[in-house]
């Protein structure tokens, strides 16, 4: 399975790049990982159409959102990738929320 994590909007820290950067160098020991940033939700969701010929699981990411801890992440990417998800994506959102073109996905 892949894992990928994609933001909208920019990056303007170079120490958040630096740590998104090395976060993501240390995932990739225990499973394929990537970090993307995207310039709009619509650039986000039309790059997840083209990424392989079986659609990847989207997981919203909204301040608004339920509260995770490490534990149940780890067993939300556990149980995708025992049932043969091929990419989950970790799609944190625009400052604003999702649209509901985003939650209809």
């Amino acid at each position: 399975m892949k894992l990928r994590i994609g933001w909208i909007g920019r990056t303007k820290e170079p120490s958040i790049e630096a740590l998104t950067n090395e976060y993501v160098r240390r995932l990739r020991g225990y499973i394929a990982a990537e970090a993307s940033e995207f310039a709009s939700e619509e650039a986000l969701l039309k790059t997840l159409g083209k990424s392989s010929r079986v659609p990847p699981v989207l997981v919203l990411l909204e301040r608004q959102g339920k509260q995770l801890g490490s534990e149940q992440i780890a067993e939300l990417i556990g149980d995708y990738q025992d049932g043969g998800t091929q990419e989950l994506v970790f799609a944190i959102g625009p400052a604003d929320g999702w649209s509901h073109t985003a939650l209809t996905v």
